[in-house]
């Protein structure tokens, strides 16, 4: 950010206040690192463009936060495979989690 990326970059140092890291290996717009933000979004945090929401927590994470365009998602493991989701929906938007129509305001579901 502070180089003005706006994409995922291969390297995080592929462009510094010197210079380019290593001339030849710099990607300034990587997939693999894209694809990993969007396995977090859509799949962990289980947002979708369309503010439907259906995350899948679970392995080793024990909570996870995340927010696209005001609408927040948080779950968190309250023990073994029960957890409690905590979602904000932004003013003038609805949401759907997992068949619930939801309006603007916070949501707890455990």
């Amino acid at each position: 950010i502070k180089m003005g990326a706006t994409t995922m970059w291969e390297r995080w140092n592929s462009l510094t206040e010197k210079g380019f890291a290593d001339p030849k290996m710099n990607s300034f717009n990587h997939y693999a690192y894209g694809s990993v933000f969007d396995w977090i979004m859509s799949v962990a945090a289980g947002i979708r463009p369309d503010f439907s929401i259906d995350p899948s927590p679970g392995g080793t994470l024990d909570f996870l936060e995340a927010e696209y365009r005001g609408l927040i998602v948080r779950w968190e493991r309250i023990s073994g495979e029960v957890f409690r989701y905590r979602i904000h929906v932004p003013e003038g938007v609805t949401a759907d989690f997992r068949g619930k129509k939801l309006a603007s305001g916070d949501y707890e579901f455990a």
